[in-house]
């Protein structure tokens, strides 16, 4: 049983890899509105998918064995921190393309300064997945702290984003209502990705969740 729990955290962490290109892609359509990067995170979803799928394919095997409680634990640790990671793969390919496209086929702009605060968001995702990545594959505690001690960050930058767009419902009209909307699911998109890298994170150190819940405070749009 341990060397096969072993193996679950190897693949694990390969999961967490190509979930990483995803995350990559998005911050590249981001930056450029590239549109040739939706096909690349399709495609890498379906390795996300396909790899998920045969994890669990494992894992069922490995639930038939007499394991005693450190690998019970163990065993439980790892599927919760997979399933976490499919679902980041699924808000990518899922959520964040759906907008993305809107966005594009729509053209429609944020304002330079909140399309910076975006993409920075999604640079700092990028790396903490990267740490998970690291921690799941070393089982590095160390990485994964520094993944929680980013949560006061996050929240202080979603909390920048939706002040400085509330500076601007002055100029409400029934275009601006939709690019509030298109910018305020892109960001609770990235607020839900935090929470599930939060949710691994928490697996890895054995820390409970303290302070405000995962939901990170998301703000109403004025009406029309």
């Amino acid at each position: 049983p341990s060397m096969a729990l072993q193996n679950v955290r190897i693949e694990a962490a390969r999961l967490a890899t190509r979930v990483q290109k995803m995350m990559n892609q998005v911050t590249a359509i981001l930056r450029s509105s590239d549109v040739t990067r939706f096909d690349d995170i399709e495609a890498a979803d379906d390795t996300v998918d396909q790899l998920h799928r045969e994890i669990l394919g494992y894992a069922g095997k490995i639930s038939k064995f007499d394991l005693n409680d450190a690998q019970s634990r163990e065993f439980r640790k790892l599927m919760i921190m997979v399933d976490a990671l499919e679902r980041v793969g699924d808000v990518i390919a899922n959520d964040m393309v759906r907008i993305c496209r809107k966005r594009i086929n729509k053209d429609i702009s944020s304002s330079e300064k909140l399309l910076t605060m975006q993409v920075e968001l999604q640079e700092i995702l990028n790396r903490l997945l990267y740490k998970c990545e690291r921690a799941i594959k070393e089982n590095n505690v160390g990485e994964a702290h520094q993944v929680l001690e980013m949560r006061s960050e996050i929240e202080k930058r979603i909390e920048a984003f939706f002040d400085h767009q509330e500076s601007r419902f002055h100029e409400v009209d029934a275009d601006r209502i939709a690019v509030f909307r298109i910018e305020m699911d892109l960001v609770e998109k990235q607020r839900r990705i935090f929470g599930l890298l939060e949710r691994i994170a928490i697996q890895l150190t054995g820390a409970s969740q303290t302070g405000p819940g995962s939901d990170l405070d998301v703000r109403p749009v004025p009406n029309e």
